[in-house]
């Protein structure tokens, strides 16, 4: 799991504004920094395809854009990586941030499956905006390794010290 910035500070609060204030327009900056974590992964991903952290349809009525899916597309734009939805979420459950860390390990278990249909990639990176816990990233990863991916790896704009 790698990533670009350490939620607090002033880092928090721009990202904190992205995600949850509208600011879409910072993505392409945030890009940007995540861009040599992305570069610097080894050779099964050098040119594997980006997917990302799915938002469950009902979150989606609520907002009109989805941050990860937002990172994934202009990593994707920078690299020439295509960007695949690779999995669903399959349950609606209370937001991480909602939740202590003690219940965040296990709130994610299981809410996602992988999407069926297309090609399996040999490998794919994950992409989330933020990484608290890593437990959202790993349930991710976990879900595509079952699903037959070989290799698979994680990328979060920021996470929490």
């Amino acid at each position: 799991m790698r990533h670009a910035l350490a939620y607090e500070g002033r880092a928090r609060d721009a990202v904190h504004v992205w995600k949850f204030g509208g600011a879409w327009y910072l993505t392409e900056p945030f890009a940007d920094l995540l861009l040599p974590h992305l570069e610097s992964l080894p050779e099964p991903f050098a040119k594997a395809p980006l997917t990302f952290i799915p938002p469950h349809p009902w979150r989606l009525l609520r907002k009109d854009f989805h941050t990860p899916l937002l990172l994934a597309r202009a990593l994707g734009a920078r690299t020439g990586r295509p960007v695949l939805p690779l999995l669903v979420k399959m349950s609606l459950r209370r937001p991480q941030t909602a939740l202590p860390r003690k219940k965040r390990l296990t709130n994610v278990r299981g809410t996602f499956a992988f999407r069926k249909g297309g090609d399996l990639p040999e490998a794919a990176i994950v992409v989330d905006d933020i990484a608290t816990t890593g437990a959202t990233l790993r349930e991710a990863v976990a879900v595509l390794l079952r699903a037959g991916v070989r290799h698979a790896a994680s990328l979060s704009l920021a996470r929490t010290p």
